[in-house]
């Protein structure tokens, strides 16, 4: 965890900090940017953001002892004892934080970007690189600047490697995040019809993913999807070496006798300069095959050997909670039915969105959060607007998810009264090639939805 003194923080801001007040502490023992998980003696940057302003929460984070305020707000008052620096742009500031701290440890950093499939690949390279290296991790899908530089403050000593994602809505904030991270690998998995609203041409989101390319090291290795035009071309962006993955027979690292196994994963014989090998990927589908080959290429980068690398693929348990599970109708069920807090509800929405085929989703109540229920729910809904095809709901509390989706853009939200009449509905509604994510609370017992709709 990430630990600064008063001279760190000077040195890593530079030139944006534009005004301090001195309080008692000489260092932070950590930096955070909500208030709830505040602890005493560390710094809490106030972000601003469009969706709540972090400036409304200092007095919280004060009351739980924090030892200093990062702020873009000259008429913040805080009590005697506490540190305050004033920057232009508390976002730009906290990356500044973060690449301080990067520049500080001595590991080997990856970037994976892509339209879908980030998370995933994330977590498979992951698995393969920690049967030789200690490796940290970006928690769930943190893919956006703030994000990426929360988790470069995950460093410590101890890593070997760090594994992140840079996910984007606009063009440079995928090069911002690599400022952050300076990854010595950058993966692209894919560009694809996402983001045209803002960027308006695939030409642009292409241009936007390269950004990870184009910001390695000579050094450095660029690992690019071959089977996608969009990102093969990306190889004349760097002079770092470039390694391509793909079913392409120019392929660096090829997949050959695909086999799948339904929920239980692929079978595939993977290739690199002549040698071939059997591996297994525990992803269920073909359509997921590029995702263990990413991971595989990277490991390659790192030193592991192809056969290395196919055998930790076969041992790589991705941590979700979730179960893919054979449903009626032909389609399949992400049953994570078992209980709900917005964080875990948030990583399933994740994993929901990397998942070819119609995504649907079944949520319902997040029980004993609090203060902070409606806000847990809204954000809920917000994510799935951004990623279901149809969204359904239960429960007293599941009301506030499907109007936060509603007005985040959801084209499809329907709420049921009764889980009797959700799981009645989806099945009649449920068609081949559905994939239905089944998410809530214990207490709302939607596992009886899932006994109704698994085959």
């Amino acid at each position: 965890m990430a630990t600064f003194s008063i001279d760190d923080i000077r040195d890593a801001l530079g030139a944006s900090l534009l005004g301090e007040s001195p309080g008692l502490a000489e260092s932070f023992s950590a930096v955070v940017n909500d208030s709830r998980v505040a602890e005493p003696g560390q710094l809490f940057v106030a972000l601003a953001t469009d969706a709540r302003d972090g400036h409304d929460f200092i007095p919280d984070a004060v009351s739980r002892g924090i030892a200093g305020v990062l702020t873009q707000r000259q008429d913040i008052l805080l009590p005697e004892g506490v540190w305050a620096f004033l920057v232009a742009d508390t976002a730009f500031a906290l990356g500044e934080l973060a690449r301080h701290w990067r520049l500080r440890q001595r590991v080997r950093s990856i970037a994976i970007t892509g339209n879908v499939g980030k998370t995933t690949t994330k977590e498979l390279t992951a698995a393969l690189l920690s049967q030789r290296f200690a490796v940290h991790k970006s928690p769930s899908n943190f893919n956006d600047n703030i994000g990426v530089a929360m988790s470069v403050l995950g460093l410590t000593e101890a890593h070997e490697v760090g594994v992140f994602e840079a996910g984007m809505d606009h063009l440079g904030e995928i090069r911002r995040s690599c400022q952050i991270a300076l990854p010595q690998i950058a993966a692209v998995l894919n560009v694809g019809p996402t983001h045209l609203e803002r960027l308006g041409s695939l030409d642009a989101v292409a241009q936007a993913k390269a950004e990870a390319i184009e910001a390695l090291p000579d050094d450095g290795a660029a690992v690019l999807n071959a089977d996608d035009p969009y990102v093969a071309a990306m190889a004349e962006k760097t002079r770092a070496r470039v390694l391509t993955f793909g079913l392409n027979p120019g392929a660096t690292i090829r997949a050959t006798d695909v086999r799948t196994r339904g929920l239980s994963g692929a079978d595939f014989q993977v290739s690199l300069g002549g040698r071939g090998v059997q591996a297994h990927s525990p992803l269920p589908g073909d359509r997921l095959i590029a995702n263990a080959l990413a991971a595989i290429t990277i490991a390659v980068a790192f030193g592991l050997s192809i056969e290395e690398a196919a055998h930790a693929l076969s041992r790589a348990e991705v941590p979700l909670r979730l179960q893919a599970r054979a449903g009626v109708n032909g389609a399949t069920l992400l049953d994570d039915s078992y209980n709900a807090s917005p964080a875990s509800v948030l990583a399933a929405l994740g994993v929901l969105s990397e998942m070819p085929g119609r995504r649907l989703a079944l949520l319902g109540d997040m029980l004993e959060l609090g203060s902070a229920e409606a806000e847990g729910h809204r954000a809920v809904g917000e994510r799935a607007a951004q990623v279901v095809d149809a969204l359904f709901t239960v429960g007293p509390r599941g009301v506030q998810i499907a109007v936060a989706a509603k007005a985040a853009g959801a084209a499809r939200v329907r709420h049921f009264d009764s889980k009797d009449e959700a799981a009645a509905e989806l099945q009649r509604l449920l068609a081949p090639g559905d994939i239905l994510l089944v998410k809530a609370s214990h207490g709302l017992a939607l596992s009886d939805v899932v006994k109704e709709l698994v085959t």
